[in-house]
């Protein structure tokens, strides 16, 4: 009797956390993000200017990753690229008003 109930409960918080995580989703996509966009874009709220390979140390993601996230959200206006001005090598990332005022809806 106990294994079936914990299997029930176990199957009940499935299907919450699955609604959740398509909840969450939608509500995103009203805003043109995608899961994962939402962390880069916290990161840069607490201080932008920071550069990709930090990026990818904070949210814990392989560089390609987050070069397509920083293509698709500069692409949609939120954030903007800027060399480094001690080392041309590097490219910082800087949010726009556009990208600022999302941290609100978010």
């Amino acid at each position: 009797m106990k294994i079936s109930v914990d299997c029930d409960i176990r199957m009940s918080l499935d299907k919450v956390s699955s609604q959740m995580r398509r909840n969450y989703s939608e509500s995103l996509r009203e805003l043109n993000l995608y899961v994962g966009q939402d962390n880069l874009l916290s990161r840069l709220w607490l201080g932008d200017g920071i550069t990709q390979m930090q990026l990818c140390e904070h949210l814990k993601c392989e560089p390609p990753t987050v070069t397509n996230m920083v293509k698709s959200l500069e692409q949609n206006g939120f954030i903007y690229r800027k060399r480094d001005e001690e080392d041309a090598r590097v490219m910082r990332i800087y949010l726009t008003d556009k990208g600022k005022e999302l941290e609100e809806p978010v």
